[in-house]
């Protein structure tokens, strides 16, 4: 159990996960202001024995996390996060499967994107998810979708609402959502 924020402001490079976290609870937030490239995926957070992996707070970037061989970020296996992922203004996420992957977790505040989310197959990947809404206030690109949707997933709703004069924006070579 961590009680508060898991904090980095400076910069992580790794040949695997950057941030990876199983089995845990961080009673608090995620938050990165530095930089995070990775090998595979640039934080990970995952259920892999009996014990749950929760995050009470949000899950928050603003600079740059790249993925070389996976997702910025991503959830899986029954991990609960209660607040939301949040990519500011100067946030970039950046991964060669997708910016934000959620598989089979819950996201219970949603995905709120000022910045710049990009993926290979997909900007925002849900799999059998459960997500308290998708506000685009920024921009999404991808290869195949910018937002991908499958399997028995529950996406809150989508919002998309430009900022500043400027248009949110969903670009994709294959599908918007």
């Amino acid at each position: 159990v961590l009680n508060g924020n898991l904090d980095n402001r400076g910069t992580i490079l790794a040949r695997d996960n950057g941030l990876e976290l199983q089995d845990s609870a961080i009673r608090g937030s995620v938050l990165n202001s530095g930089t995070i490239v990775a090998g595979r995926d640039g934080i990970h957070l995952t259920r892999d024995g009996d014990d749950p992996m929760t995050v009470s707070g949000d899950i928050r970037n603003s600079d740059r996390i790249e993925a070389r061989d996976g997702s910025a970020i991503r959830l899986r296996n029954n991990t609960t996060v209660q607040g939301a992922i949040v990519n500011t203004t100067t946030g970039r996420l950046f991964g060669t499967y997708a910016g934000i992957e959620v598989d089979g977790a819950v996201l219970a505040g949603g995905i709120d994107n000022a910045g710049l989310i990009e993926g290979t197959h997909a900007g925002i990947d849900l799999e059998d998810a459960t997500v308290g809404g998708i506000r685009i206030t920024g921009a999404v690109g991808a290869g195949s979708a910018a937002i991908f949707l499958t399997g028995n997933t529950d996406a809150g709703g989508l919002t998309l609402q430009g900022q500043a004069g400027k248009p949110a924006l969903l670009d994709s070579q294959g599908y918007a959502v």
